[in-house]
């Protein structure tokens, strides 16, 4: 069999080793466990972007619309961006912490809105970004995975 040295292969998607996704503020609900409960009666939930064994294309962004600030004076927003290799998670108290990504409100008042959105690269590469919805401003960061179970 003669190599022909003009082949190229090109790998253009990849299975997710981990479920990913952020920890996200919901109101306490009926059947939540009340230790989870915060003094203003919000409880911190896992909310999954792309689950373990999903096949995603590389830099195709998965995004998660309509994130809303706790209150019309937050000023910023912290994402905090999880992983694990669990398929059912609810809180993100088991999970690992990869990395977080900030966005700043310079506007105030109750209409702000935000998104957030993975996309995953070749090699371990995860690139996150946030988006202030009501002025445009992006945000981004690229996270390496170096841990492999």
């Amino acid at each position: 069999m003669k190599i022909n040295e003009n082949v190229r292969f090109i790998i253009k998607n990849r299975k997710l080793n981990y479920a990913y996704g952020i920890r996200v503020l919901k109101w306490f609900k009926k059947g939540d466990p009340p230790e989870r409960v915060t003094s203003d009666g919000y409880i911190h939930k896992f909310h999954p972007i792309a689950k373990r064994g999903d096949v995603v294309e590389f830099d195709e962004e998965i995004r998660v619309d309509n994130l809303c600030p706790v209150n019309e004076f937050q000023e910023s927003a912290t994402f905090y961006i999880h992983y694990t290799k669990d398929d059912e998670v609810e809180y993100c108290d088991k999970m690992e912490l990869l990395g977080t990504l900030k966005i700043y409100f310079t506007d105030r008042g109750p209409d702000r809105k935000g998104s957030f959105a993975l996309s995953f690269g070749q090699m371990e590469i995860l690139k996150a970004t946030a988006r202030n919805e009501t002025n445009g401003q992006n945000y981004l960061a690229t996270f390496e995975i170096k841990k492999e179970h």
